[in-house]
Parts: C-alpha cells; sequence; structure tokens
C-alpha cells in the first residue's frame, strides 16, 4: 500500500487486491465529498500495490512489478485513462522499488532485479520525455532491497538502499556536489545487528579519515571474540577505507556485548566501539498447509509456516528458500514475531511429491547472515483419480 496528499491535503493511495483467480492493482482516491475506485491494472498477479506519485496536477503516477508481464511496470493517469508501460523486464521485488517525480513530472524510480540467491541487480530507470534510460547502480552481491529514492533541486537522483551481503545502507547519487561515506572516522558505534551463537562472520564497514597522518587498525587482547582486522594500516587524511573485522561467537552467551576496535593515527587516537548482540542457537519449525494434499486440487499454492526459535523471521533469508531442493517461493509474509508464511505453487509441488500416507517436505534456505538451515514435515498425498 502507498499513499500521497494532494494540493488539497485529499489522500489518494494505491493498494492490491484478490479475488483468488486474479489480483488487481487500485487506487483509491478522496476528492473533499466522496472516494472513488479504479482499477489500474488487471492482467495478472502482482507482487505488491505500488509505489504511487502525484504531478504537478495531481495526476496519480504508479511502478509495480507485474508477474505475467515481468519486471517493472509503470503506470500513469493522463485525466482520462490509464496508460502503462513495461519499463525493464528483469525480474524485480515489489520491496525494492522507489518512485519520484522530477519538476517536469517525469519519473525516476529505483529498483531491484534478482539475477540469482547471491548476486543482485541495482538499477535506476528514468523517462526523459521521449525513452526510458536504465542504468545499473551496483550489481555485485545482495544489493538494493529497501531502496528509497529523492531529487534535488537540480533533478538529481540521491538514492538509499542496503547491502544485504555486508549489513551496509549504502548511498548513491549523481548529484556533482557529493556528501562523503555515512560512517566516519570520528568515534561511534557501529551496530551490526544479531549473529548467533558458535558462527564465525566477518562484518565489513567504511572508515572516513577525517584526521591526520595514516590510520592504524588494531584490537586489544581481551576481546578473544575479534580474530583479525583487515586492513591494519590504513587511508591516508582525506581518503576512506572498507574495514573487515572477523568475529566468532563460539562461548558467548546470550546477550550484548561491545568490543572496542582501536583507530590510530599520528594526528590522535579513536575508537569505534562495534555492538554484537549474541542470540541462542537458532532453529525453525515447519508446517504444510494443507497436510493433506490431493493431486487432482486446482488450488493456487501449498502454504509453509516457518516457526522460528531463538531468532525473528525477519532474519531469514526469504528468497533463499527452496522446497525439496527444487521449488521456489512466489511471495512470503511476516505474521507476529516469530512466523514467516511462504506461499509455494501447488502446480509445482504437486509435481515432485508421489502419493504416499507419509510423505517428507524439506525446506532449505538460508539465514541473512549466510548461515543455512533445514526444516521437515510430513504430509499426506492423495490421487483420488489414480
Amino acid at each position: 500500500m502507498s499513499i500521497a496528499l494532494d494540493r488539497h491535503d485529499y489522500p489518494h493511495i494505491s493498494y492490491s487486491y484478490s479475488t483468488g483467480p486474479s489480483d488487481y492493482t487500485k487506487y483509491a482516491r478522496w476528492d473533499g465529498t466522496e472516494w472513488s475506485l479504479d482499477v489500474v491494472d488487471n492482467s495478472g498477479y502482482f507482487y505488491g500495490p505500488g509505489i504511487l506519485a502525484l504531478d504537478n496536477s495531481d495526476n496519480p503516477h504508479l511502478a509495480y512489478h507485474n508477474i505475467v508481464n515481468g519486471g517493472l511496470n509503470y503506470t500513469k493517469w493522463n485525466g482520462s485513462a490509464w496508460i502503462s508501460v513495461n519499463v525493464d523486464t528483469k525480474k524485480v521485488l515489489y520491496i525494492s522499488i522507489s518512485l519520484t517525480l522530477d519538476s517536469q513530472d517525469y519519473p525516476h524510480i529505483s529498483y531491484m532485479h534478482m539475477k540469482n540467491m547471491d548476486n543482485w541487480d541495482f538499477r535506476y530507470a528514468v523517462w526523459n520525455g521521449m525513452a526510458w534510460t536504465i542504468e545499473t547502480v551496483e550489481s555485485e552481491g545482495r544489493v538494493g532491497a529497501y531502496t528509497s529514492i529523492a531529487l534535488d533541486s537540480n533533478d538529481a537522483p540521491h538514492i538509499a538502499y542496503t547491502d544485504d551481503t555486508n549489513h551496509f545502507l549504502k548511498y548513491a547519487t549523481k548529484a556533482e556536489l557529493q556528501p562523503p561515506p555515512i560512517l566516519t572516522y570520528h568515534p561511534d558505534t557501529l551496530d551490526f545487528g544479531t549473529l548467533p551463537s558458535g558462527v564465525t562472520q566477518s562484518l565489513t564497514f567504511e572508515v572516513w579519515n577525517s584526521g591526520e597522518g595514516t590510520l592504524i587498525y588494531s584490537f586489544t587482547e581481551n576481546t578473544p571474540w575479534i580474530t583479525s582486522v583487515s586492513p591494519s594500516t590504513g587511508s591516508s587524511t582525506g581518503e576512506h577505507d572498507v574495514v573487515t573485522v572477523t568475529i566468532d561467537t563460539t562461548g558467548l552467551s546470550e546477550g550484548q556485548h561491545f568490543s572496542n576496535i582501536s583507530i590510530a593515527s599520528n594526528g590522535g587516537n579513536g575508537n569505534i566501539a562495534l555492538s554484537v548482540y549474541v542470540l541462542a542457537p537458532r532453529s525453525l519449525n515447519l508446517n504444510i498447509d494443507p497436510d493433506t494434499l490431493n493431486l487432482k486440487s486446482m488450488g493456487r499454492w501449498i502454504t509453509a509456516y516457518l516457526t522460528t526459535e531463538g531468532a525473528t523471521p525477519d532474519e531469514v533469508d526469504a528468497p533463499s528458500l527452496l522446497l525439496n531442493d527444487i521449488v521456489k517461493p512466489d511471495w512470503w509474509d511476516v505474521q507476529g514475531n516469530t512466523t514467516l508464511m511462504v506461499k509455494f505453487s501447488r502446480p509445482a509441488v504437486q509435481a515432485i511429491v508421489n502419493v504416499g500416507d507419509s510423505v517428507d517436505i524439506k525446506v532449505t534456505g538460508n539465514w541473512t547472515d549466510g548461515t543455512t538451515f533445514e526444516a521437515y514435515d510430513i504430509i499426506r498425498v492423495i490421487d483420488p483419480g489414480g
């Protein structure tokens, strides 16, 4: 769902609606007296309701992902009808689309295309009045999820996005004047979230040398969970480094731990406090619905409920999931604090299982830190026509 307010402060809302066999992207508008509802697109199944922006005439523009024609769709209301175009045919995810309009009401869109589980293309598309231009902002690793785009007074894009591989918040711009990296040499606390007990994890961050001389990175002997810091000698004044710290959480108990990494230069000393939250060993319980699968069923999905223990559903890397090592998820949603609901194509699942009273179903995948897991359930499979 996405909302925008017009010049009268009246709300405009884009949202999705499902009837079972079909999904719709819809648009609602309040004119001060009543609500009006429009079907923007009903050509297939959608990931998400669309990202909404209003132009200078308060006409709506939407960017969204359509599974049927693939990739990134853009549509706008021209005053009398919806005009739609498929901007990019590459597969995108609805959680990684952001839309804004420039001073000429031309759309600028940042979005992520998933090449495979470990490599994503983070892209930027803009309409110049005659054609679409698509650029790749970054293409190495798991980059581009949860993006947000804004334009400056010169219509230059400024984009924030995540780097899931290195656990970074990233910033990209085409503006002439660019700010330094977000993290600086000044004493700071870097919060890397949660790590499970008993794993070795490399954490990476940027350090900007705003002091004098060359930086030297080290750690004290009383922080045994830090096994290495690289590089040991860093940047000169006005430059920045990508620093990697390797942490071994073996033997650490559940709770919050701070580790001091010393950053020294001939112009002064400083410290970065590395905040690591260690969790108890994590696990997943799998529950498949339905527990009796009819091979003649014409249903749309098989639902897997993954209940986490010692972790949260957000720590499950949902795009990496596979059912019986073959079927990828169609979509997923977090339910409460412990459950991830995942939808798998019923026809795809029915094609790989055999009839039986005790059929093993396995779901494998990764946690967001890269470690793997397996979860199992047993269902009954029947074939009334067999």
